[in-house]
């Protein structure tokens, strides 16, 4: 986990394939993608969230546009957070001097001294359970990685702002079309993890490829919802309470033996070096992923999702009673 999150720091030029980015476009696509959870969970509770903008005209940059997405949905989810009774986001966009000026405002409950020293570092965080402390940490990187930098202005009961500045580019970079990777149609996958934040931020980035997620906060959750419902997918935590990732994959390929399964883990590189992948787990995938990480691995088990289509038939019918699951050796 240390090793992966160090890569969040480090420049890497050569990873991501760079384009023509529009910011202001990258900010309406995160809150447009988001809302539906936010505005449902708000709904929910009583709670109204409004969003305000203020987005002028500023020159492209350089840089990933899924990456910088990333940056403003952990932002948006987080802002959500600190405003359990409603409020207001806000959104500015400027051109100032050499840099693009972005900033996003809550209304929220505030940050206290010593949460605002902290924010930034990994696996820091003040949701206990329900928060895993990378979201910040991996914006922090990935506006670090793009040549910026991100300051954070807050006081408890008055409200976050957070202010990014990144560089303009010398010269005028002009929209390009770009060449799109390869990507499989619309499928229904189920998200397993014991943490809410992780569970928000990976249905978010599958939401993006229009993906339609379920998710659920343990081993027995899933199964139930994996019982009564078709998937197409299954994502999972490894490390969960009393019933493991491991042994939640092998109920599943159980039940049906092509389906596919991606565990989500921050030892996947000893996992793979020293052979002890679990035999039911198709790809692992090193914590914390990114929505490049998702669709490298989603890409990879295209072809055991059309095997299955092809065996569909011979599993439906056969799903053993709620008895069978979880076999413990």
């Amino acid at each position: 986990m240390v090793e992966r999150l160090r890569e969040f720091y480090r420049p890497r030029a050569t990873r991501e394939h760079r384009q023509a980015v529009d910011l202001n476009d990258v900010i309406e696509q995160a809150i447009s993608r988001t809302a539906p959870k936010w505005q449902s969970e708000a709904d929910a509770a009583g709670a109204s969230i409004h969003i305000k903008k203020d987005l002028d005209g500023i020159p492209l940059i350089c840089g990933t546009p899924d990456e910088l997405r990333e940056v403003f949905t952990n932002l948006i989810f987080n802002a959500v957070d600190a405003m359990p009774e409603g409020g207001r986001i806000f959104f500015r966009s400027r051109e100032v001097g050499k840099h693009i000026r972005l900033e996003m405002s809550d209304t929220g409950i505030g940050m206290s001294e010593e949460t605002l020293r902290n924010c930034m570092e990994p696996f820091f965080t003040t949701k206990g359970k329900r928060g895993s402390g990378l979201g910040l940490a991996m914006s922090y990187g990935i506006i670090r990685r793009h040549g910026g930098s991100i300051e954070t202005k807050s006081k408890p009961n008055k409200g976050t702002t957070f202010t990014i500045y990144l560089p303009v580019p010398e010269e005028v970079i002009e929209p390009a079309d770009v060449e799109v990777e390869a990507k499989v149609d619309p499928l229904r996958v189920l998200v397993v993890d014991d943490h809410a934040a992780i569970r928000e931020i990976v249905s978010a980035y599958l939401a993006e490829d229009r993906h339609t997620v379920e998710t659920a906060a343990d081993a027995r959750e899933a199964m139930a919802k994996f019982r009564s419902d078709r998937f197409d997918l299954v994502i999972t935590d490894r490390a969960m309470p009393e019933i493991s990732g491991d042994e939640l994959a092998a109920s599943i390929k159980e039940m049906e033996p092509n389906k596919p399964v991606i565990m989500l883990t921050g030892f996947a590189d000893l996992l793979t070096e020293t052979g002890r992948r679990s035999e039911n787990v198709d790809i692992i995938v090193s914590k914390p992923a990114r929505l490049e990480d998702l669709r490298k691995a989603i890409l990879k088990v295209v072809p055991k999702l059309k095997r299955r289509d092809s065996h569909l038939s011979a599993h439906s019918s056969s799903r053993p009673a709620a008895g069978s699951f979880f076999k413990r050796k």
